[in-house]
């Protein structure tokens, strides 16, 4: 679907239900450099969580003309974090202060979000980041639960749901959508608000942690995965299951 604001109250929408997704024109004005906390502070009411971010790394921001269209905030990592431990082996603050970065904030203004601007604002500054390790989100430990495994992907909005799967590929099959069933579909768009405002979480096959499914489960504080490229074929309608949107995996219930 493609809008067009056009002058005063005028709007054109084209629908393109069966071509491919082709490449956003607006992407490729916009270009990543590095910033400061001001930019951050451009954008910092668009976050649902405070403006304070702590002792600050290194901030990358993404601008169009003139204009900040996104902000990425890295900060030093926390030292007693449990579930790194896993991961990492064990190593002093100054090595781990060399070594590790803690993406703090992924923000991006309203009206590029439908744009998948976090993709570009994410990956180009990884690239040139000078961390070896990168930390998404700082964690309190492990997974206690035994569950079996059924899906893994990208932790993009926090929280746990137990919940009916719900398969979503079309905006008919949001009228056979129930209250606090979990969302699985391809991706997610405004076309689907109704079953979005109903769900307990979301599972989707594509995007990232600024897709549009991720962001407003953020705003609707609900746990949300992207990116798992098979949730709507590995996951059935009436399953039950255990989201864990700190984790990114989706747990079969029991």
């Amino acid at each position: 679907m493609h809008i067009h604001k056009r002058f005063g109250k005028e709007i054109q929408v084209n629908y393109y239900p069966n071509e491919p997704l082709k490449e956003c024109s607006l992407l490729k004005q916009i270009r990543i450099e590095e910033g400061r906390t001001a930019d951050y502070k451009v954008l910092a009411g668009f976050h649902y969580r405070s403006h304070h971010v702590g002792a600050v790394r290194k901030i990358f921001r993404a601008t169009r003309n003139d204009e900040i269209c996104g902000v990425i905030v890295y900060t030093y990592p926390g030292i007693g974090v449990l579930g790194r431990q896993k991961v990492l082996p064990k190593m002093p603050v100054s090595e781990l202060n060399q070594k590790l970065n803690n993406i703090m904030r992924v923000v991006d203004h309203p009206k590029y979000r439908t744009i998948e601007l976090g993709q570009n604002l994410y990956g180009k500054p990884q690239k040139i980041s000078y961390s070896q390790y990168l930390h998404l989100k700082l964690g309190t430990g492990g997974n206690s639960m035994k569950e079996k495994i059924l899906l893994k992907g990208i932790p993009a909005s926090s929280g746990k749901a137990v919940g009916t799967v719900r398969i979503v590929k079309e905006a008919d099959d949001v009228k056979k959508f129930s209250e606090n069933e979990i969302l699985v579909a391809p991706f997610t768009s405004p076309l689907l608000t109704v079953a979005i405002l109903k769900a307990s979480a979301i599972i989707t096959d594509k995007g990232g942690i600024m897709s549009h499914a991720a962001i407003v489960a953020r705003e609707a504080g609900i746990p949300c995965i992207t990116g798992t490229d098979r949730a709507t074929e590995i996951l059935k309608d009436g399953e039950e299951v255990i989201v864990n949107g700190e984790e990114g995996v989706v747990y079969a219930r029991g």
